[in-house]
């Protein structure tokens, strides 16, 4: 059985503004994948231009989000915000 943590992560309305928080279960391993991600998503956003590995690095950052059922919630906004960001819709459906 993996080790499972409950952390209070905070929500979106659909404007992406602060809503409220939720409290969530997340393995140590899921959280572990979230944060690699984003901190070296963080890194590259500071230090370099938007290129094709820094697509990937934010990719892969959403993909640990969705599974880790981050994003279920806002599911709804993906047929939204996929007139903005064309390449959201087909990774989610």
């Amino acid at each position: 059985m993996q080790d499972e943590i409950e952390l209070e992560i905070n929500t979106f309305d659909n404007e992406l503004n602060l809503a409220d928080s939720e409290k969530v279960t997340l393995s140590a391993e899921q959280i572990e994948d979230i944060v690699s991600h984003a901190v070296q998503f963080t890194l590259m956003n500071n230090f370099m231009d938007m290129d094709e590995s820094k697509y990937r690095v934010q990719e892969e950052l959403f993909d640990a989000l969705f599974a880790a059922g981050l994003l279920d919630k806002y599911r709804h906004l993906f047929v939204i915000l996929n007139h903005k960001y064309p390449t959201l819709l087909h990774r989610v459906f």
